[in-house]
């Protein structure tokens, strides 16, 4: 739950009102999962990251961010860093 609140710097008032919801759904989402199969912290943080999507794409940036969902893409140009998900992100479509 701790880590659902850092992911909302941006909205401190954000961060103290959803985050335990964030984290029961969450938590709702896993324990379906729980009986089909073994649960990597991976697939943890890819859950939580498709959770924050569907709520707020700035807190799931942050939080892909911090649990290495995501690589910086080096340019050459001046200009806006720009940014891609790793090999094991969950939701690639948005955000790039």
């Amino acid at each position: 739950m701790l880590s659902i609140a850092r992911s909302f710097n941006h909205n401190e008032k954000l961060a103290g009102s959803y985050s335990y919801d964030l984290a029961n759904t969450i938590q709702d989402k896993l324990i379906h999962l729980q009986n089909k199969s073994a649960i990597s912290s991976q697939h943890i943080a890819e859950i939580t990251h498709s959770t924050l999507q569907n709520f707020d794409q700035i807190a799931a940036l942050q939080y892909a961010a911090q649990h290495n969902l995501i690589i910086s893409q080096r340019k050459r140009r001046r200009g806006r860093p720009s940014f891609s998900y790793s090999e094991h992100g969950s939701d690639r479509s948005s955000l790039q």
